[in-house]
Parts: C-alpha cells; sequence; structure tokens
C-alpha cells in the first residue's frame, strides 16, 4: 500500500512539473516570437546586447579585484598565476 502511495504522488508531482514547465515554454516562445518577428532590428539587438555587456562588465571587475588582492601579496607565484 505505502509503494502504490509513492507511485501515485510521484506521477502527480511529475504531471505538475510537466504542465508548469510547459506554461512556461510557452511563454518563452512568445516572447522570442515577439523579440524577433515584431520588434524592430536595433532595439532587439539592443535588449540581446545589454545582459551580455553587463555580464562581461561584472567579469572585468571581478579580475580587477582578484588581481589587485593577489598582488597584495607580494608572492611571484601567485601573481604569476592570476595574469
Amino acid at each position: 500500500l505505502y509503494n502504490i502511495i509513492i507511485k501515485i504522488i510521484t506521477i502527480q508531482c511529475q504531471k505538475r512539473v510537466f504542465n508548469v514547465s510547459e506554461e512556461k515554454s510557452l511563454s518563452i516562445d512568445k516572447k522570442k516570437i515577439e523579440l524577433f518577428e515584431l520588434i524592430p532590428i536595433p532595439r532587439a539587438a539592443l535588449k540581446m546586447a545589454v545582459p551580455t555587456v553587463l555580464s562581461s562588465l561584472v567579469m572585468v571587475i571581478y579580475n580587477l579585484a582578484d588581481t589587485y588582492f593577489v598582488g597584495m601579496l607580494n608572492n611571484p607565484t601567485e601573481n604569476a598565476a592570476v595574469l
């Protein structure tokens, strides 16, 4: 009886997860269609470029801070590993 209950609960949970993921994929598909078919090209390019530029900026700031603090250790081996 315990195993049957566990199987039923598992099946119900899988159905719910599938339905939620299906709804999310439909909304993502609508956004993609809007972005690639309805929005003007310069605006769509800007919309895709901003997150990329921001993530690159965060990586550069992190690497600068890392290089600065490792450089303060005055250990040539560790400094060479950063560069």
